[in-house]
């Protein structure tokens, strides 16, 4: 069952579906297509939905409000969450630290990269990707852009993630400043709309 089936209005779930015990896989893939808007729409939905889902379900402690269909947790103790774009052939994955609900690293084809701030390292590349190389993005404290100045809409994120590809894969120099953009984006339009939604 996909993610959006359980979801209503972005807030309620079907109470007759059991969905705390459930084994929800901690990946998902959005593909972005600016041809076709309202399926792109759809499949951000559908990713935002089952981040929620995968983090309800590996939460430890879970909250009711009013009745069964209003629910909130806190974040999952541990894990990892990847949340893979594929955008006009090519695929990359953004991480996600469960505990901290933040955005750890980069992996496409060829590259693994891992934010840096301040020299500590915030992820940590696992033996297996061995074979890829590694960079470091570098941020003196936050990688969060103001946020009053981001620009939304599909087109706003399809050039960001872009630009993330051709830094990481391709390795092509970026004006920190664009870098910093480009992640805020991504952050605002499908990462911390996955952190702070709720059922």
């Amino acid at each position: 069952m996909d993610a959006p089936s359980l979801i209503k209005n972005f807030r309620r779930y079907d109470p007759q579906t059991v969905v705390r015990n459930a084994n929800v896989p901690n990946y998902c893939v959005l593909k972005l297509d600016s041809k076709d808007p309202q399926k792109t729409f759809f499949n951000i939905r559908n990713c935002i939905g089952h981040h929620r889902w995968w983090c309800y379900t590996n939460s430890e402690l879970c909250f009711e409000y009013g009745d069964k269909t209003r629910r909130s947790w806190l974040l999952p103790r541990s894990g990892t969450f990847f949340q893979y774009v594929e955008i006009n052939g090519k695929l990359m994955c953004f991480v996600g630290d469960a505990a901290t609900s933040w955005l750890s690293a980069v992996i496409t084809e060829k590259t693994v990269a891992e934010f840096v701030t301040d020299g500590e390292q915030k992820f940590f590349v696992e033996d297996s990707w061995g074979s890829l190389d590694w960079m470091e993005i570098k941020f003196s404290d936050n990688y969060v852009h103001s946020l009053a100045e981001t620009s939304l809409g599909l087109e706003s994120l399809i050039d960001a993630c872009l630009i993330i590809y051709r830094h990481v894969n391709d390795r092509e120099t970026f004006d920190p400043e664009v870098l910093q953009i480009c992640f805020t984006k991504v952050i605002v339009h499908i990462w911390m709309l996955l952190e702070t939604m709720r059922f």
